[in-house]
Formats: C-alpha cells, sequence, structure tokens
C-alpha cells in the first residue's frame, strides 16, 4: 500500500488537535481506510486524511508526502481532495462531472467546521470510495474521476 497511516477528526476527541500528529493511525488492510470513511457523518467525524506519513510537529501541515483528504459525509455529500504536489497547500479536487461548473451554486459542507462549497466540487460516496482505493493502494489519482488543480482555470 502507498499511504501509511490515517487521520480521523473527531470533533468530541479534540481538546490537543492543535497536534494532529498525536492522532494519526497506521493503515494496516484497507478496511481501516473503509472503517474510518464509514464514520463520515458530517458532524462529529467530518474528516479522513489518508497520507504517506504524519507532518512533523512543527509543521502547521498534518501530513508529510502526498495525502488525500475527504470532508462531509451528510446526505451523501462529499468534498475530496488531493495534496499530490510539492506546494502541501496545492490541491487537485474531484469535480462532479453531472453539475455544471458555476461559483454561483454553494453548498455547506462540514469539514471540521461549517465551510461552503461550489456544488460542482461535490461528489457522492462512490466516487470517494474510488478515490480513497487508488490514493490508499497506489498513490494515483483515480482516472475514473474528474480531477482539477485549485485555482480552476475554466
Amino acid at each position: 500500500m502507498f499511504a501509511k497511516y490515517y487521520l480521523l477528526y473527531d470533533e468530541l476527541d479534540m481538546s490537543d488537535f492543535g497536534k494532529p500528529w498525536l492522532h494519526w493511525k497506521p493503515i494496516r488492510h484497507m478496511k481501516d481506510v473503509w472503517n474510518a470513511f464509514e464514520k463520515l457523518d458530517g458532524d462529529r467525524f467530518s474528516i479522513l486524511i489518508v497520507a504517506e506519513a504524519p507532518g512533523p510537529p512543527e509543521s502547521d501541515v498534518a501530513y508529510a508526502g502526498k495525502a488525500l483528504a475527504v470532508a462531509g459525509g451528510k446526505d451523501n455529500q462529499y468534498f475530496c481532495e488531493a495534496h499530490v504536489k510539492e506546494d502541501p497547500y496545492a490541491s487537485t479536487i474531484v469535480r462532479n462531472p453531472d453539475v455544471p461548473v458555476s461559483y454561483d451554486d454553494w453548498v455547506p459542507l462540514k469539514r471540521g467546521e461549517l465551510e461552503t462549497f461550489p456544488r460542482h466540487q461535490i461528489v457522492g460516496r462512490e466516487a470517494v470510495q474510488e478515490a480513497l482505493k487508488a490514493f490508499v493502494k497506489r498513490g494515483e489519482l483515480s482516472d475514473k474521476l474528474i480531477w482539477k488543480d485549485e485555482p480552476e482555470e475554466d
């Protein structure tokens, strides 16, 4: 497996979340990732990150190397972004092929805190499962999905 660790943001257990490296768990089997993914409810559990490694304690980035982050979960609505470039703040986002690109239609979704995302960046469970499978196993972005770098240049 490419991804070795996962982090599931638990809103009830974040007294020290300023230290995310304390919350990473090893991925022993793909079922570890599926079990964590099943907990995403868009409320108590609203962020899942799978990564090569946890970020070092002195970093403000929770992961080291490549990572895939999933947010949300309520009403089968997810935001999925990959961090696969040298710049840890640059993201590549899964786009919903059934929704036209528009920055006039926003969806509220919890990612730790309530945020809003363009509707064309909200995908369902199957898309996230495909993204997780390809990334965790091979460190790749699934070619079955549409990925766009942020900021988008459409």
